[in-house]
């Protein structure tokens, strides 16, 4: 299978025999001697509403559950999507939530659940 080396190339620390095991669970043989993600690529696209952050920040606000964010120290992922908003401006927004918390995985990459 050619997505393991792909998963350990993203993540070194995962052991061969499991990138081998994920491979064969989220991605398939494209007819072509290489494999393709069982993800929908749309999931990388932004929304078609219109986002008003005074908007979303009133109704996270609101929200009574606990929140955990579990986020891995070496994930660009959450910078990214800040894009030019200052990282720490960006974040104080999850403060809107009541009862939030948040965990950072040292040593994890983005797909902290590997880690």
């Amino acid at each position: 299978m050619t997505t393991s080396p792909r998963l350990i190339k993203t993540n070194p620390r995962f052991a061969p025999g499991r990138a081998q095991f994920l491979a064969g669970h989220w991605s398939k043989p494209d007819g072509e001697g290489h494999y393709m993600l069982l993800a929908d690529p749309a999931h990388r696209l932004r929304g078609p509403t219109l986002y008003r952050l005074d908007e979303v920040m009133a109704i996270w606000h609101k929200v009574s559950a606990k929140m955990l964010h579990v986020e891995a120290a070496n994930s660009p992922t959450l910078a990214q999507i800040a894009g030019d908003i200052p990282f720490g401006e960006f974040k104080a927004r999850f403060e809107a939530f009541p009862h939030w918390h948040e965990k950072i995985i040292e040593e994890a990459r983005h797909m902290v659940h590997h880690d």
